[in-house]
């Protein structure tokens, strides 16, 4: 069974997104589940990873461990495979997606990800850690940092969606309806604070307080707000695997 948690973003190192977090430890039903945290995105930063420990350990009750891939670890794609696959969750953290993506590619964890995805393990993350698991992300990090431009980042395609993050960000989905109408592909836009939860063949819509809700738009460009819950199918997602 597929069990994904998609985070539109928000502050973590300052709990902003602690209910969502409390959710995704729930979904395990484990007492003390092992939580194992890809900080690539962020360039494994010792801020993240300490912050991270913090709240899902101490706060959240879980056992941490984080997976480095530019410090000396692992030492092989088998290693990689069996950190992962010994985990009850597994976290992706925020930062820059284009370089997660490749990183994950030149030491497997992409593969390592889609497998953990079909013995149902639970993949979660904010921003760069959720967009990953959709078939495209309308991202900034393909062009330049910082300029404003955007365009769509291929990714895992675990969800046979495109996804925008911090939707509700001012000019954040400036030029989507036109990249979603050329690709003929509908796609989730995920605010600040609110995520969504899928499990199954079934989602719903997790949010903090005082969140925008989720949004779907099609491909022919009508924008509609996500129910709190409901099937994939009404989401276009019944292909997911």
């Amino acid at each position: 069974m597929l069990n994904i948690v998609a985070i539109g973003g928000g502050e973590f190192k300052t709990r902003g997104t602690l209910p969502i977090d409390q959710a995704i430890v729930a979904m395990a039903e484990k007492e003390r589940p092992r939580v194992l945290f890809i900080p690539t995105a962020s360039q494994e930063s010792g801020g993240y990873i300490t912050t991270f420990r913090h709240i899902y350990g101490q706060q959240l009750g879980c056992r941490t461990q984080p997976l480095m891939l530019g410090k000396g670890e692992p030492k092989s794609r088998q290693q990689v495979l069996d950190k992962i696959m010994a985990s009850d969750i597994i976290y992706v953290g925020s930062g820059n997606s284009r370089y997660m993506l490749e990183q994950w590619r030149r030491f497997g964890v992409d593969d390592a990800l889609k497998q953990a995805a079909a013995e149902g393990k639970i993949l979660c993350g904010i921003s760069a850690g959720a967009i990953c698991w959709f078939e495209a992300s309308w991202s900034d990090y393909p062009v330049l940092e910082g300029t404003g431009g955007y365009t769509l980042l291929p990714a895992l395609g675990l969800l046979p969606s495109l996804v925008c993050p911090h939707s509700d960000e001012p000019g954040r989905m400036d030029g989507l309806e036109q990249a979603v109408r050329e690709s003929a592909k509908g796609c989730l836009c995920l605010p600040n604070g609110a995520a969504i939860c899928i499990r199954g063949d079934q989602f719903k819509v997790i949010r903090i307080q005082g969140a925008a809700a989720p949004q779907r738009m099609e491909p022919d460009g009508r924008l509609w707000t996500l129910p709190e819950g409901g099937t994939l199918q009404q989401l276009g997602l019944e292909g997911a695997i």
